[in-house]
């Protein structure tokens, strides 16, 4: 199974205002020595940093936070002391907001520590959205002494265990940071000047060089990615009688974002192949125009390219398992269309090829076509190689009804 201590190596981030403690060695300092003793990055904070701080941290790979940030210990709260209730909701409010910002930034286990009770606090943390209802979330609430008996790594292991996704999220990201440290030292040593080359051609091609140029380096770090060996035990073994509780929606939405970008995330003046638009609930359209001749030219206004749009419309689920065929893994196409799968919302698009519409970036901004997303290779490639092997058809004579064995 490897060594899954390996995955959460790095800086650890604890905040605890008995860190350092001079009256005794407190279980906090005992957990800090754990750290250290796996060769652990500590940096450690007293109090809670300020939100502007946080972004500091977006690098961590741990983070233990003690809900409590008051003088009163354990033995205290279990003889009924405690603080004002105003005071109290103060340091909780803290707590909250500096977990949503680190939450924002990063994606790392988080222990809570508290002397309350460990319901109380998962309960504020649910009514904020930072966990949800079942035990399953990288936020754990516990008491010190219990993950000091357990062992702060074997609770770890025990998570990531029980979480598929978690793992191959943190291997992936340890094969994306060896490639992009490789990227990054590679490209230095080259002539420092390579992104000024890069950015005047693709000024000249009309595209927006900074989109190009991100795209660029995505796919030199791409380059450089080794293949991740993920373990089969966590993977399959482990969770075989897991699968039948994965909702359908949960895995389109997995697939989704592997073949399509939200609109959001694309360049709001630029124009491409696979751009999907809607006008309504049940009309989209999406561009097959080669992406060279979605740009404007000189002396041309940027929104004066013409757009080739192809007409399509959400399959229904009866509409879906009728042309799905277990046996390929697909949806069946017929010559005169073709469907992209779980491609926005949940919804399965199909696009007829029959209904081109050419228009220009001016028409679809006036006529209230709204963008939603961009349809990525291999997908716009299947499509546009399907569009253009039936543009290109040659019809053949009927058969005779009577030619037909009965």
């Amino acid at each position: 199974m490897g060594n899954l201590k390996e995955l959460f190596h790095g800086i650890s981030v604890v905040i605890d205002d008995e860190i350092d403690s001079k009256d005794k060695d407190t279980e906090i300092d005992q957990l800090i020595k754990t750290l250290e003793h796996e060769n652990c990055y500590v940096v450690k904070f007293k109090k809670i940093p300020a939100l502007a701080a946080a972004k500091n941290l977006e690098g961590a790979s741990l983070f233990i936070l003690d809900w409590n940030f008051h003088p009163v210990s354990s033995d205290q709260v279990n003889s009924g002391v405690r603080i004002p209730d105003v005071l109290q909701k103060k340091y909780e409010t803290a707590n909250i907001a500096f977990l949503k910002e680190i939450k924002k930034l990063r994606f790392a286990p988080i222990f809570i520590f508290t002397n309350e009770s460990v319901d109380y606090v998962r309960r504020k943390l649910k009514n904020d959205k930072l966990i949800n209802e079942d035990d399953g979330d990288h936020i754990f609430v516990k008491n010190k002494k219990d993950v000091l008996t357990k062992g702060l790594f074997n609770t770890l292991e025990e998570w990531i265990k029980g979480h598929p996704s978690a793992y191959v999220l943190k291997k992936w990201e340890q094969a994306y940071a060896t490639a992009k440290n490789s990227l990054f030292n590679e490209f230095y040593q080259n002539s420092r000047y390579w992104p000024i080359v890069i950015w005047e051609t693709h000024l000249k091609d009309g595209v927006s060089p900074s989109v190009e140029l991100g795209n660029l380096i995505a796919r030199n770090i791409d380059s450089r990615m080794n293949p991740v060996d993920f373990d089969q035990t966590i993977l399959v073994k482990m969770h075989n009688h897991q699968i039948q509780n994965i909702s359908t929606d949960e895995i389109k939405k997995v697939l989704a974002g592997e073949r399509f970008i939200k609109n959001n995330f694309l360049d709001q003046n630029s124009y491409l192949t696979g751009d999907i638009f809607r006008k309504n609930a049940k009309k989209f359209y999406i561009n097959i125009r080669p992406e060279c001749d979605c740009v404007a030219r000189t002396g041309e206004g940027a929104d004066s390219p013409l757009l080739y749009l192809l007409s399509g419309s959400p399959l229904t689920d009866s509409q879906i398992k009728e042309n799905y065929k277990p046996s390929y893994g697909a949806i069946l196409e017929p010559d005169d269309a073709a469907i992209i799968f779980a491609v926005f919302e949940g919804k399965t698009l199909r696009f007829n090829f029959k209904e081109l519409q050419i228009l220009t970036v001016q028409q679809i901004q006036v006529d209230s076509y709204v963008r939603i997303g961009r349809l990525i290779p291999p997908y716009t490639t299947r499509l546009v190689q399907r569009y253009a092997a039936y543009s290109q058809r040659f019809g053949l004579p009927r058969i005779p009804d009577k030619a037909i064995p009965t």
